[in-house]
């Protein structure tokens, strides 16, 4: 076997093994394949051919990390920087994000969720602690507004 082939083979049974463990994003899995300090020749072939055999697809796999993301509390924003940081361009991870909360009942929703899962029955609680648990939703990526809302603090200042 020549070297080009040992490379090759190299590649491919490391993006497999990647692969066995969970969906990877295009850029991703070329980071991953630099990283086994594998020329770029080789990783970009590796991941044509990977695109070829439909076992990259940028878009099923921000799909199903923003899915999951939401089911354990990231809001909106959260789930948008967590896909960016996996490679996904910020159309897609927008549009990812916005179907993985739609689906799950809309921003408001889901932190409410998150509220409850984490810290209970917040309506008697003192506005310390709403707000804290105001500032964990906001730190997960939610907007301020449905923070805010969720945990009760809006109602301190309507008249």
């Amino acid at each position: 076997m020549t070297k080009n082939t040992d490379e090759a083979e190299k590649a491919h049974d490391v993006a497999l093994r990647l692969l066995a463990h969970r969906s990877r994003s295009r850029s991703e899995m070329r980071s991953r394949l630099v990283g086994h300090k594998l020329d770029e020749a080789t990783v970009e072939a590796e991941v044509e051919r990977l695109d070829q055999a439909g076992l990259l697809d940028d878009e099923a796999f921000a799909g199903e990390m923003a899915s999951s993301l939401v089911k354990r509390g990231h809001g909106p924003r959260g789930v948008v920087a967590r896909l960016r940081s996996k490679g996904i361009d910020e159309d897609l991870a927008q549009a990812a994000a916005d179907h993985a909360i739609e689906s799950a009942g809309g921003e408001q929703a889901v932190a409410m969720t998150v509220v409850e899962r984490r810290y209970g029955d917040l309506s008697k609680a003192d506005r310390k602690a709403r707000s804290k648990a105001a500032q964990h939703l906001i730190r997960r990526g939610f907007s301020p507004g449905a923070a805010g809302n969720a945990c009760g603090l809006i109602a301190d200042y309507e008249l």
